[in-house]
């Protein structure tokens, strides 16, 4: 009874993390938030049917580093993209712009679809939930690992994945 109302919850949490994220610039919450929900997925996957499962499932230790390292550098180059955008086209740009000024003419979008997405903030609040997300799961999977494993993998002095 518990792995089957794990296997509806699990995608209802993931949605309900997306939603914090995606709307956090128009209600409470936000990339963070967003981001700490999603890492309870793996939590309770781990809780209901074993580390195993995350394993099986493909999550490797590398990927979620890869993944964790990627948003954060994402973060930064959507800070950078109005000022990088505006120097090749001869422009003024500011750091973090996100509405049109009179001497800076560039702006993020403002609208996706139907949801105001208050300039940058919908991108860093989406690459805050990927790393957020991303390393809470990583910093789970550390604490989690068998003491088995651990020592084989320091007795072959190779890293644990």
């Amino acid at each position: 009874m518990v792995r089957a109302s794990t296997r509806v919850v699990v995608p209802l949490i993931i949605v309900a993390g997306a939603s914090l994220a995606i709307h956090g610039h128009l209600s409470p919450g936000g990339g963070f938030q967003g981001g700490a929900l999603v890492a309870i997925v793996p939590a309770l996957t781990i809780t209901v049917f074993s580390i195993g499962a995350i394993y099986v499932a493909g999550v490797k230790v590398k990927s979620l580093l890869r993944a964790r390292y990627t948003a954060l550098l994402l973060i930064v180059l959507t800070s950078l993209a109005i000022p990088i955008a505006a120097t090749i086209l001869g422009v003024r740009g500011y750091i973090l712009q996100n509405m049109g000024k009179v001497d800076a003419p560039l702006t993020m979008p403002a609208w996706f679809f139907n949801t105001p997405t208050a300039g940058s903030v919908l991108l860093f609040n989406l690459f805050e939930l990927v790393a957020v997300s991303a390393g809470l799961t990583y910093c789970l999977l550390l604490i989690s690992v068998k003491m088995g494993d651990v020592e084989r993998s320091l007795a072959e002095d190779k890293v644990y994945e």
